[in-house]
């Protein structure tokens, strides 16, 4: 069975509600190249993410926008398939709660 990105984004988004994680789909019709999520765990902490299907990379333009939102002091992640998607709820937004 192939995993696509939509499957993977379903996933991190029903990983999130399960865990009162807000995701949000970020659309900005004048700017390509955005992440695809902003994640917003209940301490405040703001996360972007990209979503891809396994094995995909960023496109160059993406690479670009996510280094200016680094160095503007946000974290961006990819997220490829279910189990990094499970280990970013787990590792990064969970264990950040207060």
């Amino acid at each position: 069975m192939d995993i696509n990105e939509k499957d993977v984004e379903r996933y991190l988004v029903a990983l999130s509600h399960k865990n009162k994680i807000l995701t949000f789909k970020l659309v900005s019709p004048n700017q390509s190249g955005v992440p695809d999520r902003i994640v917003i765990a209940p301490n405040g902490a703001l996360y972007f993410v990209e979503l891809k299907r396994p094995g995909q990379q960023p496109r160059p333009l993406q690479q670009s926008v996510f280094a200016k939102l680094r160095n503007y002091g946000h974290p961006v992640y990819v997220i490829d398939n279910k189990d990094i998607a499970k280990r970013f709820i787990d590792d990064i937004v969970l264990k950040r709660r207060p």
